[in-house]
């Protein structure tokens, strides 16, 4: 069992013709991992996360022109509660030393969404369901037995799409 506390940056891939992403967002990402060694070089990762999720769009000129669009540029934020599962594969240890890709999904719910003046947004207007695939790298620094310090870079794909489009 570990605590995980990691900075993200998220950004909004849009599937729609009324708007288009505008950018990327810092945010910061915390949660509980779980590990499960069934093997000595495989394991199954599960956890509970908390995300910050969000990025910045602009409306597309079919907006514009429909006057779709409030404002000519927003952000968004939420946050989502996140559950994954992944299979990690890590090399022997070298020294204190380990090294490990993993893959996987996530599944999450959307617990809350705002705008970019803090502005609650509908639940029509988004999905609360996310899916996600995950793929990540990184290194494990043993401390004590059964104690590591872990680094990772990780890239969360979204599967599902944040906003609600019929278009």
């Amino acid at each position: 069992v570990g605590l995980k506390v990691a900075p993200a940056f998220s950004w909004f891939g849009i599937s729609h013709k009324y708007s288009e992403s505008d950018g990327v967002k810092a945010k910061c990402n915390a949660g509980i991992s779980v590990l499960y060694n069934f093997h000595e070089n495989f394991s199954l990762v599960t956890g509970v996360n908390i995300n910050s999720i969000g990025g910045k769009m602009k409306p597309t000129k079919d907006a514009e022109i429909l006057k779709q669009a409030e404002k000519s540029k927003i952000s968004y934020k939420a946050t989502e509660l996140e559950l994954p599962l992944l299979i990690q594969a890590r090399t022997d240890q070298y020294g204190s030393m380990r090294y490990f890709m993993k893959a996987g999904f996530g599944i999450g719910a959307v617990l809350q969404a705002r705008d970019s003046e803090k502005n609650k947004i509908q639940k029509k207007y988004y999905n609360t369901a996310l899916t996600s695939y995950i793929l990540g790298i990184g290194a494990e620094y043993e401390v004590a037995r059964n104690c590591a310090i872990v680094g990772e870079l990780r890239f969360n794909g979204g599967i599902s799409s944040f906003t609600r489009s019929k278009n």
